[in-house]
């Protein structure tokens, strides 16, 4: 009987240990869920809720992208842990228009990892930051600049009150910025969009203005991106503090004009504040027609009108005072002398204060009298002078050069007509006030004057013409003078220069070489000649500048022959003379005349036909000066020989 139960009740129990197993493999395996939304955005923050299933923990991470996306492990571990079964996350601090990314996953109790799951967010608005700064201030107005990140960007620049909200949060600063937008609207008679559209800003600004604020105040100015539809903002604020200046008397000025005669008058202006940035001219008064000096704010505005682009950018404005002995004037004419203050991105800042005075009657151009000097003729150049007599000295002029074959009085009178109008209506483009009276007065000499006209036809005849012509630029009497240019032909004959070094003077002197002679603090540059052919005359002529190329405008043999020939510096040079010793300036001195000298020198002929010019162009340098025993040794070699050196040592 025993083994009988034994063998029943193992037959018993494994019936439910097969059933038992039979129950736990066909259990589903649970893994768990998460999903993503977002609930809402503005421009600075995001809300987005994370729900899970059959999880016993959740987390969230931030991404840069989605290109590398982190486990689900790796996200509980390293993530932002939220409540089960979900969770609002806010994401505040953000950036307007930028787009961020999140990554979510749960894990169950029996450690089984969801799928990851990702989400894209965006913020509001527009990503664009600005840069702003106050760049001036006035009793009644602030200047600002801006420089936006996004140049697309529209935006709206305010000046609001710093003791009502310099602690104000933006949503308050930007609630009353909206009010101040309706009310301006209002006040116009526009709608909010027509007034936006003509507000808003884009790019770049320089020196704006906000004006119509109190003395003496402080203010926060803010700019922000806007919506042209209905005023909400776009990107975030930027804010900077500013003060109007307190109040001090208006900007006034003393105007003299006294001496006046036909070709100058002595002016004068004296601001009543010499810090004080301000315009002030003396033109004729047909600069401004329908205008009286009555109308001496109009004239202001009228200058403003056309010349405002200049005057910001500085150019045009003056501080302190003036007083001109000469200053140009015409004959015969009524003119206007006017001040008044400016300053850039803000405009006229006082009441424009004139006074008029009327020069005195010269002689008429028909009685022109003037001689015509020639001074120099090459084959293509004419250096020439015209000389007014004393008398008609405030008589304008053109100047003309013409074929004598070609020429008649009347030709001249047309060439200089046609340069005279040529550069009015050129102006006139650009500046609508301009006259032809200013255009006489920039294209036209008066009294000696120089004229030196190039590019002609070698060995032909020309008459130079001076043109005399009335203010408004009527010819009248015509000067002439003839001359005839050289063929065009170089003498076989050369005077070559080569430098050897350039010393220190101060040296020369310790060393004893031109005891009574300038040279303290100067450098000597040493120069030797060499002769090339039979030459009859050699000369050469230290040029401030660079002269090395001959093929330059205004440098070639034939423009230097015109000049360097009859300077006063132009030196002849004995026969016997090798070597010259020229003082100059060093580098490290250098003061107004350039950095860089041209020793030119040149022959001529029997004929008396120049050569070709040498040109040996040099720079100074005291750091490279030469061993002073150099020329110490070249100077006894020298007066022990035959050879001559153009300063001995003796001198």
């Amino acid at each position: 009987m025993k083994n009988i139960f034994s063998v029943l009740k193992i037959a018993l129990v494994l019936p439910l240990i097969f059933a038992v197993s039979c129950t736990q493999e066909e259990k589903p395996e649970i893994v768990p869920t998460v999903s993503l939304e977002i609930v809402e955005a503005d421009m600075t923050s995001i809300t987005f809720n994370v729900t899970s299933t059959d999880a016993a923990e959740l987390a969230y991470v931030r991404l840069n992208d989605l290109n590398q996306v982190p486990s689900a492990n790796a996200i509980l571990a390293a993530g932002v842990k939220l409540s089960v079964p979900s969770q609002e996350v806010v994401l505040s601090d953000l950036t307007p228009g930028q787009v961020y990314y999140v990554a979510a996953a749960a894990v169950s109790e029996e450690g089984k990892y969801s799928e990851v799951q990702t989400l894209e967010l965006s913020t509001t608005g527009e990503n664009c930051t600005f840069e702003l700064t106050i760049s001036g201030a006035t009793q009644e107005s602030l200047l600002y600049s801006v420089k936006p990140s996004n140049a697309a960007t529209k935006f709206y620049a305010a000046a609001l009150l710093a003791a009502d909200y310099g602690d104000a949060s933006d949503e308050d600063i930007q609630a009353a910025v909206v009010e101040s937008i309706n009310a301006l609207a209002t006040a116009e008679g526009v709608s909010l969009q027509d007034y936006l559209a003509d507000a808003l800003m884009m790019g770049e600004q320089t020196n704006n203005t906000i004006s119509g604020l109190a003395v003496d105040t402080e203010y926060i100015v803010v700019v922000y991106g806007m919506s042209e539809e209905d005023a909400t903002p776009t990107t975030g604020m930027a804010k900077a503090e500013g003060k109007t200046l307190a109040e001090v008397p208006e900007l006034t000025f003393t105007l003299t004009a006294t001496e006046i005669t036909t070709s100058t008058a002595h002016v004068t202006v004296t601001p009543s504040d010499m810090e004080a940035t301000y315009v002030w001219l003396c033109q004729a008064a047909s600069s401004y027609p329908g205008l009286t000096a009555e109308d001496a704010d109009e004239i202001a505005q009228t200058y403003v009108d056309n010349q405002g682009m200049w005057l910001e950018q500085g150019i045009g404005l003056y501080t302190g005072s003036y007083d001109i002995p000469d200053f140009d004037v015409m004959s015969d004419t009524d003119y206007y002398l006017f001040a008044f203050g400016y300053t850039p991105g803000i405009g006229i800042t006082s009441s424009c204060e004139l006074i008029t005075f009327h020069t005195e009657r010269g002689y008429p151009a028909e009685d022109f009298i003037a001689e015509i000097r020639i001074d120099a003729c090459t084959a293509r150049r004419v250096v020439s002078q015209v000389v007014p007599d004393p008398n008609f000295e405030s008589i304008y002029y053109g100047c003309t050069i013409i074929p004598t074959a070609e020429y008649t009085d009347q030709a001249a009178k047309d060439s200089v007509t046609k340069a005279i109008t040529d550069y009015y209506n050129f102006q006139l483009e650009y500046n609508p006030a301009y006259t032809m009276e200013d255009a006489v007065s920039s294209v036209c000499y008066r009294g000696p004057a120089w004229f030196e006209p190039s590019g002609l036809t070698p060995d032909t005849e020309y008459t130079i013409a001076a043109v005399a012509v009335t203010n408004s630029g009527e010819p009248a009497k015509v000067i002439t003078a003839t001359c005839s240019t050289t063929p065009e032909v170089v003498a076989e004959v050369e005077f070559n220069s080569t430098l050897i070094a350039v010393y220190d003077g101060n040296e020369a002197l310790a060393a004893g070489l031109f005891p009574d002679s300038n040279i303290a603090d100067k450098g000597l540059a040493v120069f030797e000649f060499e002769r090339v052919g039979d030459p009859a005359e050699c000369y050469y002529y230290l040029a401030n500048g660079d002269y090395s190329d001959p093929e330059e405008e205004y440098k070639t043999d034939d423009d230097l022959l015109s000049w360097i020939t009859t300077n006063p510096f132009f030196t002849l040079v004995e026969e016997s003379t090798t070597h010259v010793v020229i003082p100059v300036e060093f580098y490290d001195n250098y003061s107004y005349l350039g950095y860089y000298y041209t020793l030119l020198s040149v022959a001529k002929d029997d004929a008396g036909t120049w050569g070709p010019i040498c040109r040996a162009m040099f720079l100074p340098e005291y750091s490279k000066r030469g061993d002073i025993q150099e020329l110490v040794d070249l100077i006894n070699e020298i007066e022990a020989g035959t050879e001559s050196l153009s300063i001995k040592a003796s001198k």
